[in-house]
């Protein structure tokens, strides 16, 4: 016989705030406007946020630069984990913001579920949402959803699926034009 149920047991703490925060951002209409975002058609401009010389970064720049589309990459290096990630997170959004970009990447590779929590924050999605610029995510693997995800323009599975998005949109192009 349940008397009681206290959902942190079930969920875990981190997980019952990360619902209580996208339901915060749900109910004011922010899980949407970076959405509606234009996005370039062919984006050569690229703004990207991460940890520089990480696994994510590596991965990002070399699938970029292994496709010779030359690309314009404008690095903003962030803490991506621990306690100074929303402060530099915060810091790089607002530098990109006033470079000449075309969109922004904000990357970061897996890890355990309290490494990717500091993804899951209030301050980066609310300035995500109201963002001028179209912001892509590829945080994680696989099976990790982080609330940045929810609110920017579009998501990916791991920051290499990230680059590969950008450059099959050269490919599909240059096939267009050589069979014009």
């Amino acid at each position: 016989k349940v008397v009681d149920v206290d959902p942190a047991f079930a969920l875990g703490e981190l997980e019952l705030k990360k619902r209580e925060i996208l339901d915060r951002l749900m109910k004011e209409g922010l899980l949407e406007p970076n959405k509606q975002l234009f996005v370039p058609i062919l984006p050569q401009r690229v703004g990207l946020i991460t940890s520089k010389g990480s696994a994510a970064y590596n991965d990002f720049i070399k699938t970029l630069i292994l496709s010779k589309f030359g690309f314009k990459i404008f690095i903003a290096d962030a803490l991506v984990q621990g306690k100074q990630a929303e402060q530099s997170i915060l810091f790089a959004l607002n530098t990109l913001e006033e470079i000449d970009v075309e969109i922004v990447i904000i990357v970061r590779g897996g890890g355990s579920k309290s490494d990717l929590y500091y993804l899951d924050n209030e301050a980066i999605a609310r300035r995500i949402a109201s963002y001028k610029l179209p912001v892509w995510t590829g945080i994680g693997h696989e099976i990790d959803i982080s609330i940045l995800d929810h609110v920017s323009n579009r998501s990916f599975k791991t920051p290499t699926a990230v680059a590969e998005e950008i450059i099959a949109r050269f490919v599909e192009m240059k096939r267009h034009l050589e069979e014009s």
